[in-house]
C-alpha cells in the first residue's frame, strides 16, 4: 500500500481538501521560477527525502512522518519537532549529503506552487511527475509494431525479387 502520492514542502502554509487551489507547476528539471523558495538544492534535498517515502523499507507512518518532517525542515527551519519514535534529524542530515541528493531524477518530480504566495497562499507541494497513460503505451506499442510489420514485409518482398532474378 502506497502511503504518500504528494507532500507538502512548508510547514507555515495550509492547504485544504475542499478548497480550489490554483497553481503553477514547475518540473524539477526546468525552471524554478514560480516557485515559492526558487533553491535548487532545497528541492533536490526534498526530492531525495520523498524517494525514501517511495521505498518499502520506509513506507510506514512512523518513516513518513520523519521524513516529511525533515522536508519541512528544510523550506522552514524550527519547524515542530518529531513525534515519539521520529527520527527527523536523521533524515535531515542524510538528505544534506550531496552524494545523496545530486543522485536524484529530477524529471521524475513537480512543485506545485500556490499562484498566491501571500501570507494567506496556500501550501507548496512536491509531486511525482506525470508518466505516460497506459492507452498513451498501447498506442506507442501499436505503432512500433505496424512500423516493424512493414519493414518486415518489404524485406520478405525484396528479398523474393532478389530470387526471381530481378533488381531491387
Amino acid at each position: 500500500m502506497d502511503f504518500v502520492d504528494f507532500t507538502c514542502v512548508d510547514y507555515v502554509h495550509e492547504a485544504f481538501i475542499s478548497q480550489n487551489y490554483s497553481a503553477w507547476y514547475s518540473p524539477l528539471a526546468g525552471s524554478l521560477l514560480h516557485t515559492r523558495y526558487n533553491n535548487m538544492q532545497s528541492y533536490r534535498q526534498a526530492a531525495w527525502l520523498y524517494q525514501q517515502m517511495e521505498t518499502p523499507a520506509h513506507n510506514n507512518l512512523t518513516d513518513i512522518e520523519s521524513i516529511h518532517r525533515a522536508i519541512w525542515h528544510i523550506f522552514t527551519p524550527g519547524t515542530p519537532g518529531d513525534q515519539p519514535g521520529g527520527n527527523s534529524s536523521f533524515w535531515l542530515a542524510q538528505s544534506a549529503i550531496a552524494s545523496n541528493y545530486n543522485s536524484v531524477n529530477l524529471s521524475r518530480y513537480a512543485i506545485l506552487t500556490p499562484t498566491n504566495l501571500g501570507p494567506s497562499g496556500f501550501q507548496e507541494f512536491l509531486v511525482p511527475g506525470p508518466a505516460p497513460e497506459p492507452a498513451s503505451l498501447v498506442l506507442l506499442a501499436t505503432g512500433l509494431v505496424a512500423v516493424g510489420g512493414g519493414m518486415a514485409a518489404r524485406r520478405r518482398r525484396k528479398d523474393e525479387l532478389d530470387e526471381d532474378g530481378y533488381d531491387a
